[in-house]
């Protein structure tokens, strides 16, 4: 099991991002994930994080994924596995602005879609290109 307060390694560019530069490799930033009930505070995203949404981050900011890394991995080490691998729990979707204090990093909370990988993953192994998520 992950706890919540566990700290996750997030891609990121934030400190790039605001000076305008960014990094030519893959960056890392080790980001706590935040409770919803704290992310969906007022003074944070004021119940615009859903449940197929997590925040990480600091209450002070200072490090976040930002323009650019949507689409990135969020990953923590795989504590159940008898072997040294990690899990993708997140991927990089969204935020206000960038390492900004009670503006955390948005992420989409993949466990919400194990079905529909596993449902795409089997029916469609074989096909190349883009397929759509239907709703169900």
């Amino acid at each position: 099991m992950i706890s919540a307060s566990h700290k996750m390694d997030a891609e990121k560019s934030a400190k790039e991002g605001k000076m305008g530069h960014q990094a030519n490799v893959l960056q890392e930033a080790n980001v706590p994930i935040i409770s919803d009930t704290t992310c969906n505070a007022p003074d944070y995203y004021d119940n615009q994080i859903t449940t197929s949404m997590f925040c990480a981050g600091f209450e002070k900011g200072g490090t976040d994924s930002c323009q650019g890394d949507s689409g990135g991995p969020f990953v923590a080490p795989d504590c159940l596995s008898k072997t040294s691998r990690y899990r993708l729990l997140g991927v990089v979707s969204w935020g206000t602005g960038c390492a900004t204090a009670k503006k955390p990093g948005v992420y989409t909370r993949v466990s919400r879609f194990l079905p529909w990988i596993s449902t795409a993953l089997r029916n469609y192994h074989k096909s190349p290109g883009v397929h759509k998520m239907s709703r169900t």
